[in-house]
């Protein structure tokens, strides 16, 4: 079968190579276009070997034809669409096979961790190859998350899944891992406002220091924007509190406020602070806003941290971070996500303290990540 398979396979890749030599001699140098648009007219070749060799092809049943699939290059893909009608709708019905093509590009990238989410939401895997080879086409400076991976984001930090009983977190966790080890991916199940355990809470720490441009200033505003308005359509119920840091604290609303109109305005008129980082502080004083509100009477409810920074900081800060994102988790059970955004990211750093959520009471809780980060904005130019 195996025999078969490589035997049909290699048919298929001289076919489609023969197709993309007529349709564009000089190669196919705009992926994302021909993806986007869902292939090119239909321009059968002359020659009757690869007439021939199409008529052997079409033959094949459509599970035959998606395994032969399976391994192609983006540009094999984007021929064998152009080939005749059936192919193309074979092609663009196949998700492994752009599947495959989005990992094999980036699954070792940002944000690989909701890929598969971001292709729902995008409508399959081939509009999500479009959305992401888009910025590479136009040669952007920087790397972004794309529409849809900004929405996939935000319903991991909404909590929007499966929902399991609230855990009670003992004391005297065993430390993470020392620094330099590689970073750990952490998972739980997302929770819902339906189990009657109260409103989701979410802390926002905003690095304002001088390390952070006016334009990553922006772009951290424009995503808590994002995260205000989503909450307002999905969880109304929701609270909310800002805190902007330096090496200072600036509580931009000192308190958890229902979401609405009071937490846009207080991110639209955020100043930028200036100064040094030290992570730590707000980090701190974000578990001590979840602490106190469920000593004022706010007890349960799903609670997020999230930290937007650029990681710029030294090593003995980012492991008091880390230790103080486990506290949280081991007291209030609040989820943490950092979300990297600068010209030279410390993205190992950040995943380190999104690592600080590692607890094994949790270990059993599947499958959403809880402790987790994501490129929010970065220099393109650094790897």
């Amino acid at each position: 079968m195996q025999r078969v398979l490589r035997s049909v396979s290699d048919l298929v890749t001289g076919l489609v190579e023969d197709t993309a030599r007529e349709l564009n001699p000089d190669g196919m140098e705009d992926e994302a276009v021909v993806v986007a648009d869902g292939g090119l007219p239909h321009s059968a070749p002359d020659s009757m070997e690869t007439n021939q060799m199409q008529a052997m092809l079409l033959s094949l049943p459509d599970e035959l034809l998606s395994c032969c699939c399976e391994g192609m290059e983006v540009s094999s893909l984007i021929a064998m669409e152009s080939t005749c009608r059936r192919l193309r709708e074979q092609v663009s019905t196949d998700s492994l096979a752009w599947r495959q093509a989005v990992r094999t590009k980036w699954g070792k990238a940002y944000n690989n961790e909701i890929l598969d989410a971001s292709a729902v939401i995008a409508g399959g895997w081939k509009k999500l190859f479009a959305e992401k080879y888009e910025p590479e086409r136009r040669q952007a400076a920087f790397v972004s998350p794309t529409r849809s991976e900004v929405t996939a984001i935000l319903n991991v930090i909404k909590g929007q899944g499966p929902t399991l009983p609230r855990v009670k977190f003992a004391p005297g966790t065993p430390p993470s891992p020392p620094y330099g080890t590689s970073p750990v991916s952490v998972s739980i199940p997302m929770s819902t406002e339906e189990d009657g355990r109260g409103p989701l809470s979410i802390v926002c720490c905003v690095d304002g220091s001088s390390s952070v441009t006016e334009e990553d200033f922006w772009a951290m505003k424009d995503f808590l924007r994002s995260l205000v308005c989503s909450l307002c359509e999905t969880h109304p119920t929701a609270l909310f509190s800002l805190l902007q840091f330096n090496q200072t604290v600036k509580r931009e609303l000192p308190a958890l406020i229902p979401v609405g109109p009071a937490a846009k305005v207080a991110v639209q008129t955020m100043k930028q602070l200036m100064g040094s980082t030290d992570i730590e502080k707000p980090l701190a004083t974000a578990a001590s806003i979840l602490a106190s509100a469920e000593e004022n009477g706010s007890q349960g409810g799903d609670k997020v941290i999230l930290l937007l920074s650029d990681g710029q900081t030294h090593m003995e800060e980012l492991a008091k971070s880390e230790a103080q994102v486990r506290k949280a988790a081991e007291t209030t059970g609040a989820r943490f996500y950092a979300l990297g955004v600068g010209r030279d990211v410390d993205e190992d750093g950040l995943r380190r303290v999104a690592a600080g959520t590692l607890l094994p009471a949790r270990s059993h809780l599947q499958p959403m990540q809880q402790g987790a980060y994501f490129t929010l904005r970065r220099h393109r130019a650094r790897r």
